[in-house]
């Protein structure tokens, strides 16, 4: 029952992300800034153009909908739960297996970061550079870059301190994933979006009104009246490219001293070119310790986060191997906590030997 139900949604989403894909291709492209006549005839031509593919992507939603809420309903009828299967597996109360807790794998979702493992300094650490760093000329925000390889905790650092409590007075804030591959207008939309989300509103005025309809420029003006005299923060994760941060900088007040942001990247050199005073510090983040280690590797397989004695040395073997990577500790972790456990000796054989280390 269970995999006959993960089935069915997998199914449903894959068809949601290929629908989405054709609406990308054909109806997402932003005709720019342009105004006028010729803007006006363009978005006519277009409008014609893909009537027949808009038709189909309406049908589709409608459809994806449908059998969406069936698959839910047939979940209720049947009372089925994740817990309740689980529990009918084999050895649920060994400490070896556990239900899914998704707070327990997702603790960056407390916001406070106390389910997090080895991120506590690193946490700390960030807040005082962000609360200490008082410049000396009150001429533009502060900038701290966040600089380390994929798979180091970037992502999970910077969430943390964008929801800690330890940073008092912030008036409006954002948090806008960037990437490889991004659009400008996107960025800024979203951007903007999250900062007047705070902001007191009239009904019957919404200052978002017609927001798809904006260009770069009137976005980029309305960010900077929601900003404006506030202190607030701002997150930019995963820049890849200092051009990104050029792009976007412009739509961010140079005269009020009271705003953070936070870029997370891989780049040192993007680091460097975001930086705009020679104060701006450049976190680096580095491996977990042993101890962190394996306080994160036992906390995703077991529910306990204390590993059996007979898992202990193959269990060394395996965070040797991932070398303080916290994505790939908890990637393998997460892996074995669904298996179907079974202790060493249930185990035994050459054939579930690990490999000798390359």
């Amino acid at each position: 029952q269970t995999r006959t139900w993960m089935k069915q949604v997998r199914e449903v989403a894959f068809d949601v992300e290929d629908c989405m894909d054709r609406f990308c291709h054909h109806l997402s492209k932003h005709h720019g800034d342009r105004q006028g006549l010729l803007e006006y005839l363009n978005r006519m031509f277009n409008m014609v153009r893909t009537l027949s593919v808009r038709h189909k992507v309406a049908t589709d939603i409608q459809g994806l909908k449908s059998r969406a809420q069936k698959v839910s309903d047939r979940k209720q009828r049947y009372t089925y739960t994740l817990h309740e299967a689980g529990r009918s597996r084999k050895g649920l109360d060994s400490p070896y297996s556990h239900p899914d807790n998704l707070e327990r794998w997702l603790p960056a979702i407390r916001g406070d970061g106390s389910g997090l493992v080895g991120m506590g300094n690193m946490t700390d650490a960030v807040v005082e550079l962000l609360n200490n760093e008082q410049r000396q000329a009150a001429a533009g925000h502060r900038v701290l870059s966040i600089v380390g390889f994929g798979g180091l905790g970037k992502t999970t650092l910077a969430t943390t301190v964008y929801n800690t409590p330890k940073l008092g007075g912030i008036q409006c804030r954002a948090f806008v994933p960037v990437s490889q591959t991004y659009d400008v207008r996107s960025l800024l939309e979203s951007m903007l979006k999250q900062l007047s989300a705070s902001a007191e509103k009239d009904k019957n005025d919404d200052p978002l009104k017609n927001i798809k309809d904006w260009n770069k420029r009137q976005l980029s003006d309305n960010i900077k009246k929601q900003l404006d005299g506030k202190r607030y923060l701002i997150v930019l994760d995963d820049v890849w490219r200092a051009a990104a941060w050029d792009q976007l900088n412009v739509a961010i007040p140079r005269d009020n001293n009271k705003g953070s942001i936070i870029i997370t990247t891989r780049s040192h050199e993007v680091a460097k070119n975001c930086c705009t005073s020679p104060n701006d510090p450049v976190y680096e983040m580095k491996r977990l310790q042993e101890g962190d280690s394996e306080k994160l590797f036992f906390k995703t397989v077991f529910e306990s986060g204390k590993c059996p004695a007979d898992l202990l040395n193959v269990s060394k073997d395996i965070l040797a191997r991932c070398n303080g990577l916290p994505l790939a500790i908890v990637s393998i972790g997460r892996m074995l906590a669904r298996r179907q456990n079974q202790t060493s000796e249930d185990e035994a054989g050459p054939s579930q030997r690990l490999p000798p280390s390359t």
